[in-house]
């Protein structure tokens, strides 16, 4: 039964005092001392609880009713008795023995706001919690903490004025509560975190760690709990005696400086870097090392997120390097350079994704001698500006290459046998060093489809060939089946020239192919594009009228391919749309060609 009377509304037994006779917002409680349940108002009448300062205390009441979506300020010592909290379907607040609340779709922090004043020897239960924040466990005076692996962070101040705030580390060693790095013995310059079976996954916040060189941890999964409260200078060794996987590794991404016990069967560190027993294989390398690197000769192979989230500027590679696994270079946010040294030859593996990805400052590749092949995209999620091949280089397969190069032109080496899809796309011009033409080149440079509404692409639908010997122009736009064919076509050197001067007719579309046939005519001035040109020459000229476009009209006028009535009809469809420019370059032009004529009569 409810009573509303201007800013107090009675309910069960209860008077809540609200800040306005308009206001949602709760200030102020009475409660029956009868009562043993306290159910919140529905949201409908209240929405909001500020009872965090109240200096009042319900001591009977056992257990909090949650029915709908609220929000509760309180402290512990308001209700210390709770050891229930029973909520709705609809309710922000978890059911329990403690009053958490659940984060929303965008923060996902669930919240353990009160542990009420729970006794010596009671568990706080924090099954489910990720946070806690300042005052969580004021009043309480239990000092166990079960299901607590969830906890990521704690507030400085969550154990004030409670038991666990009152504990004391024992001398040279650190205190652990639950799965919490409380505090420390601040008269010793190395932390050790206990090896227990459970994890650590936070430090509270606020810890002192001045005078502090080194922390050992005996679990991997703890050092990647705390690596983002772990400060940079401080070394981490590692006693961990088990492998790690490398799921786990890829989780590794701001440790400073580790030192790996001697005693796994595993690995080993040199230089705070992870490496195989054997020392072949690069593992990992301090995320927050920056500069220029090198990796030490006899290493041989680096796996999937040794780098990750590293902030190095420039690596080295030794002359024994022979594999890079996918991922090795992964969120480098400072990487600018890698020199591959003089010993790997294989840069990727088969089918294999990315070794770089996520390094914003990675704009050229220039790859040493002796690389032979780069495997399927090796390089597909890198920005580069530009890229320089080496002579020597026989395969690059599909998916490599795939961002635009700011200077839009490539050079492909003699040595080049073998080329996949989706290379190099948007480059204007592709230099060959030899008159050998790649084999699958059209289908890597080329896409099936025609970006129209794109100025830049409709202005350049063509690519430049440069051969020692000759050019040749390639339509951008070819359906991929087609583009397949002309690289089987122009694999056979005996007849290659015959599908050379008809690379236009390939083009999507009537426009590619026009203005592919324009380039390479005004670059040749061969006589079966010339009839090409005037066969279509209407329909182009139509076009170029109807996006009154009078310089790229003029330009083909230039071409001097059109016939008479061909220009007398562009002349007069020029005065009907008042493309003066275009009138007065015909006019010119058959003025020039009159007065030719006279003077060759004479």
């Amino acid at each position: 039964m409810s009573n509303i009377n201007g800013n107090i509304i009675k309910e069960n037994g209860i008077t809540f005092y609200m800040k306005s006779s308009s206001s949602k917002v709760c200030i102020d409680i009475d409660v029956d001392e009868r009562l043993e349940t306290f159910e919140f108002i529905k949201s409908d009448k209240v929405r909001e609880y500020k009872l965090k300062n109240l200096k009042k205390s319900f001591p009977n009441i056992k257990k909090l009713v949650i029915s709908s979506r609220i929000y509760i300020y309180i402290s512990n010592t308001l209700f210390p008795n709770v050891r229930e909290v029973d909520c709705g379907y609809y309710a922000n607040y978890k059911p329990g023995k403690v009053l958490i609340r659940e984060g929303n779709y965008y923060s996902g922090r669930t919240v353990v706001t009160n542990t009420f004043c729970c006794q010596t020897g009671e568990a706080v239960d924090l099954k489910g919690v990720n946070e806690i924040p300042a005052g969580a466990f004021e009043g309480c005076e239990s000092t166990k903490i079960i299901n607590a692996t969830g906890v990521k962070k704690c507030s400085n101040q969550a154990f004030r004025n409670s038991a666990i705030g009152r504990m004391r580390p024992e001398h040279g060693k650190a205190l652990i509560v639950g799965s919490i790095l409380v505090d420390f013995d601040k008269t010793i310059d190395n932390i050790v975190i206990p090896d227990n079976k459970q994890t650590v996954t936070a430090i509270r916040d606020g810890l002192d760690f001045e005078g502090v060189k080194t922390i050992t941890v005996h679990r991997i999964q703890s050092l990647i709990n705390l690596q983002y409260s772990i400060p940079s200078d401080i070394k981490v060794i590692l006693n961990e005696k088990r492998l790690i996987d490398k799921e786990t590794f890829s989780k590794w991404r701001n440790i400073p400086e580790i030192e790996l016990c001697s005693e796994n069967p595993y690995y080993k560190s040199i230089d705070g870097a992870v490496y195989t027993k054997d020392g072949y294989t690069l593992v990992k390398y301090p995320s927050l090392r920056n500069g220029d690197i090198f990796i030490p000769e006899g290493v041989n192979s680096i796996i999937s997120n040794a780098f990750c989230g590293c902030k190095v500027r420039k690596i080295t590679l030794p002359s024994t390097m022979k594999t890079i696994l996918p991922g090795a270079f992964f969120d480098c946010p400072n990487l600018e350079n890698i020199d591959f040294g003089t010993g790997i030859e294989d840069i990727g593996l088969g089918h294999g994704g990315s070794i770089i990805l996520q390094c914003p400052l990675f704009k050229e590749l220039k790859l040493p001698p002796q690389v032979r092949t780069i495997a399927e995209s090796a390089f597909n999620e890198c920005d580069f500006q530009k890229v320089i091949l080496n002579e020597g280089l026989v395969q690059i397969f599909d998916n490599v290459f795939t961002s635009q190069l700011e200077e839009r032109t490539v050079t492909l080496p003699s040595s080049l046998l073998y080329i996949g899809k989706n290379n190099f796309f948007g480059v204007n011009t592709v230099t060959l060093k030899s008159k050998h033409i790649p084999y699958g080149l059209v289908s890597a440079i080329t896409v099936d489809v025609y970006f129209k509404n794109n100025p830049y692409y409709v202005t350049h639908p063509y690519i430049e060939i440069k051969m020692p010997e000759k050019t040749l122009f390639l339509p951008k736009y070819i359906v991929s089946d087609v583009a397949k064919n002309v690289d089987l076509d122009l694999a056979i050197p005996s007849f290659r020239n015959i599908y050379e001067d008809k690379l236009y007719d390939c083009g999507l579309e009537v426009e590619v192919k026009q203005k592919t046939a324009i380039a390479a005519y005004t670059n040749s001035h061969d006589n079966d594009l010339k009839t090409y040109l005037r066969r279509t020459s209407r329909s182009f000229i139509s076009k170029l009228i109807d996006e009154n476009d009078e310089e790229s009209l003029v330009e083909f006028i230039k071409l001097g391919i059109l016939t008479k009535k061909t220009m007398d009809d562009t002349l007069k469809l020029a005065k009907e749309h008042n493309m003066t420019t275009v009138m007065a370059y015909i006019l010119k032009a058959q003025q020039d060609s009159e007065e030719g004529k006279a003077s060759f009569r004479l």
